[in-house]
């Protein structure tokens, strides 16, 4: 779960660009396949115990760089 909290510019109803805070938690999912994961537990060694859920604080930019629509494929047949 990630939350995102920021600003950004608004020209001609497009969001050009956007900056601003993230915080949460992500997990890997490596425990559910059976990798071996660099998130293991260190109780004065290293375990088999997967704790695969870190947190994570920063930020983030993100820009608008145009859109692509793609046609419709006729062998949809939704």
């Amino acid at each position: 779960m990630l939350e995102l909290s920021g600003y950004g510019n608004i020209r001609n109803n497009t969001l050009k660009n956007l900056r601003g805070a993230v915080k949460g938690q992500i997990g890997c999912g490596c425990m559910a396949y059976g990798h071996v994961s660099p998130t293991r537990l260190w109780f004065g060694r290293l375990t088999d115990i997967v704790k695969d859920v870190a947190p994570l604080y920063g930020s983030f930019t993100a820009t608008y760089k145009g859109s692509k629509v793609e046609p419709d494929d006729p062998d949809d047949d939704e």
